[in-house]
């Protein structure tokens, strides 16, 4: 059995213009600067179903991180977004990614100590070419066996009973303690997944545990894992609210199901109900999507 192994990288994609200290995007063009001749599906459907996406123009000194373990038929994949914010032409903010990959699951801790030790903690850098088909390899150290998790704080939170678990914002906190606990703490058969650093993240229930950025963070993330309450229909409802604003795509949902709504305020809670409807039927970005179409 070998003792190293590949890890890949790729890049969003932009067009760039500027210096590598000082650049800004005019356009996204898919993915870039990969070592990867093609991007697995299994990773780039997480992608596209925004399972790495963090808060847009978020501004952190420290970049936030999403760890992650995808799986589609016969594609395992343990992945790490590294996410930090820039500027496109007309000085908006948005968060570009940098993802580190190894085929398998299992594989983020090893990633993540590559990418703490072996490394200089890269971040989304569009003038960092790499080559196709020359990944980075990394000996697989044998690992002192220190419980990173002696603290009494660190202790408290394993046994916490919640399916998600919001780290405080105070508890001085490094991405290899998250991710140590989200091993231990997710359930078998389950995939990984935990986020660092983060002022907000998609479908938030969906992690085993999360380190906010701020206080804001915190307070807002226990305020959607209080709403959903991961019960299906809360789910599709918090799914139905995230991402639609009051207006022409309620009307269209709405007419589409067959559902009369009388916008006035005595009319609310109709909405209401019927919105709990249409969300029992999208449980999936992708559904919503389809759904107005």
């Amino acid at each position: 059995m070998s003792n190293y192994i590949d890890i890949h990288e790729f890049s969003t994609g932009i067009n760039v213009q500027g210096s590598p200290d000082n650049w800004i995007s005019t356009g996204f063009t898919g993915y870039m600067n990969s070592t990867l001749s093609e991007i697995p599906s299994a990773v780039q459907n997480a992608i596209s179903n925004q399972l790495f996406k963090v808060s847009e123009g978020d501004s952190h000194s420290k970049p936030a991180i999403i760890g992650r373990e995808v799986k589609e038929q016969k594609q395992p994949w343990s992945v790490m977004a590294v996410a930090t914010s820039g500027k496109d032409e007309y000085g908006r903010s948005a968060a570009f990614y940098r993802y580190f990959l190894t085929e398998g699951l299992g594989g983020l801790s090893d990633i993540l100590w590559w990418y703490l030790t072996e490394v200089s903690q890269p971040v989304f850098n569009p003038f960092d070419v790499q080559k196709a088909n020359q990944p980075h390899q990394y000996k697989i150290k044998q690992k002192v066996k220190e419980n990173i998790l002696s603290k009494l704080e660190f202790k408290a939170l394993l046994n916490r009973e919640t399916s998600t678990l919001i780290i405080p914002y105070n508890l001085n906190c490094v991405p290899l303690i998250v991710n140590e606990l989200g091993n231990r703490r997710k359930q078998e058969n389950k995939l990984t997944a935990w986020a660092y650093n983060v002022g907000g993240v998609r479908k938030p229930w969906d992690f085993q545990v999360i380190y906010p950025a701020s206080h804001q963070a915190q307070i807002i993330l226990e305020k959607s894992l209080d709403k959903t309450k991961h019960s299906k229909s809360d789910y599709g409802l918090a799914v139905f609210f995230e991402y639609m604003a009051l207006g022409d795509v309620s009307t269209k949902l709405c007419q589409k199901y067959g559902l009369k709504v009388n916008w006035g305020k005595k009319d609310q809670w109709r909405f209401l109900k019927s919105s709990v409807k249409i969300s029992r039927r999208l449980t999936t970005w992708e559904s919503l999507k389809r759904a107005i179409r």
